[in-house]
């Protein structure tokens, strides 16, 4: 009998998530500047689900219970001291994988991760929301559980993505390997890492009738579904939704949305992930064509000249991140020597029952 999504959560639960190296690395900078806040901690660290993932968990693992919830990296640096930063800094660190290579996935899963926060914060800002944080950190764990399993039982995930080049749908895909979807242990994670309380409400069915949680969820549907192709009919639905939410036309949704893209990209710039604002051109030139992969930030970062913002500024830590505007456009493409498979990801959509689909009898799975 295959274990259950309960085993299968308490086998997941103690194990951490990699951090990116860069982070560590500017982290570690950071420590050592006395002139350091917890804000400069939380952009840094809050585009990293392994760094972030550590940081709450400090709370559950050493059995502190906060008398309100907490729902931002600051506030949670500002009521555990520095210990979790300064352990953190010793987290597996992710690995960079070969082209094509099983650690892909974990390295999608990151990039959309990412892309999802960045959307989900700033559309929480733009609509004057009093804690867009939390809504960028309920993103960025909205597919905590794929990259749970990814981390630590590949080989499932593995199956997942043959069902999806097959044409199966994503719940039906993982209740084939697993025995529930993969919605659902997210949730149960979510709840055992004691993640902050959007989190939670964002993978729950009754999230879709809450504003701030839809917004998670359409942050995270978007930035999955654009990671594949901008120009596919799930993008120009959610893009629909984005254009009803912001009460702007659909080709304004679109322009915002690619900016929001371009800007993340610039973010992220010297850490290796694919930027889907690299889609942004080629679909503008040849629609739905992916005869490589996404280069990554650190790729981009590298063929970028360094700017005025190299320079650390004064009175401030080194964190990496720019004060300045976002580019006009999208840093120059490295040139792909051959093309890589292009792999299939469960599609992009808000939470829901999926119609006319039909689950396949389970198949064993063994953690």
């Amino acid at each position: 009998m295959p274990p259950s999504l309960e085993e299968w959560a308490a086998r997941l639960q103690g194990q951490p998530l990699p951090a990116m190296p860069r982070t560590i690395q500017r982290v570690t900078r950071m420590i050592d500047s006395a002139s350091t806040t917890n804000a400069d901690y939380q952009r840094v660290i809050g585009r990293d689900p392994g760094y972030t993932l550590a940081i709450f968990r400090h709370f559950i693992d050493h059995n502190l219970t906060p008398r309100e919830p907490v729902t931002t990296l600051a506030h949670s640096i500002a009521l555990l001291g520095m210990a979790p930063v300064i352990g953190a800094t010793g987290l597996p660190r992710l690995k960079k994988p070969a082209p094509g290579g099983a650690g892909q996935g974990l390295y999608r899963c990151y990039s959309q991760a990412c892309h999802a926060a960045w959307y989900a914060t700033s559309w929480g800002r733009a609509s004057g929301e009093a804690n867009p944080e939390e809504m960028g950190i309920a993103a960025l764990f909205h597919h905590c559980g794929e990259m749970a399993l990814w981390t630590h039982a590949r080989e499932e995930m593995r199956k997942i993505e043959r069902f999806l080049a097959n044409g199966l749908g994503a719940d039906s895909a993982a209740l084939a390997v697993l025995g529930f979807t993969l919605d659902q242990l997210s949730r149960e994670l979510a709840i055992r890492w004691g993640l902050p309380p959007l989190t939670l409400e964002a993978l729950q069915p009754f999230g879709a009738f809450k504003p701030r949680a839809i917004g998670v969820m359409l942050a995270a549907a978007l930035a999955r579904a654009t990671a594949e192709d901008w120009n596919s009919g799930t993008s120009g639905e959610l893009l629909e939704l984005v254009a009803e939410r912001q009460h702007l036309t659909v080709d304004g949704a679109a322009a915002s949305v690619r900016r929001l893209s371009v800007e993340c990209a610039r973010n992220l710039r010297g850490l290796p992930l694919p930027v889907s604002a690299f889609h942004i051109i080629t679909s503008a030139t040849s629609a739905g064509n992916r005869s490589g992969d996404a280069p990554s930030a650190e790729a981009t970062a590298a063929e970028t000249p360094p700017t005025q913002n190299a320079t650390p500024r004064q009175g401030r830590p080194d964190t990496g991140e720019s004060d300045q505007p976002a580019p006009d456009k999208v840093p120059g493409q490295p040139t792909v020597s051959a093309p890589t498979q292009h792999h299939a990801a469960p599609e992009a959509r808000l939470p829901g029952p999926a119609v006319g689909e039909n689950t396949p009898a389970p198949l064993p799975a063994q953690p």
